[in-house]
């Protein structure tokens, strides 16, 4: 049977981190269609089997997926459908960020660390005598950074 092929995928977004056990859906429109294989990354092709008891129709299609077999960060979704001819849909992506760490701050400190007495190098101070400490920090983590607390040793 003729027709043209389509799929669609309308979960995940990508707008939004996902985590822990999602639903990956879409839908498959085709003549006679038995398939809808899917991957993240460059892994294997899995398989979902769809039926339908009518020749060109379009069908739903779910498979959950564990987030966390994987590393946080953006991962690829790949789908693609195959129908009883053998003849297989365009592969349709979708990048999605897995976040299943809870929420910490990742504190780094930028550039060089400097530590005066008012204006004089550490080197030549007194012992006793109050110092100051400049450096950069930022945060790259996805919460706050609160109660930072600093250990200068000799």
């Amino acid at each position: 049977m003729l027709g043209s092929q389509s799929i669609s995928t309308g979960n995940p977004s990508g707008q939004e981190p996902v985590s822990g056990t999602t639903t990956i859906s879409g839908t498959f429109l085709t003549p006679d269609p038995i398939s809808v294989e899917w991957r993240i990354g460059r892994g294997e092709w899995q398989e979902i089997s769809v039926s339908s008891s009518q020749e060109y129709t379009a069908v739903d299609w779910s498979v959950n997926w564990d987030t966390t077999q994987l590393e946080d960060g953006f991962h690829r979704i790949a789908v693609q459908g195959r129908d009883q001819s053998g003849v297989i849909s365009d592969e349709l992506r979708r990048t999605v960020e897995v976040d299943n760490f809870p929420p910490a701050p990742d504190l780094s400190i930028y550039g060089s660390i400097s530590v005066e007495e008012y204006g004089v190098r550490v080197e030549d101070a007194y012992v006793n005598t109050f110092l100051e400490v400049r450096a950069d920090i930022r945060n790259n983590g996805d919460a706050d950074a609160e109660y930072v607390v600093v250990h200068l040793h000799e």
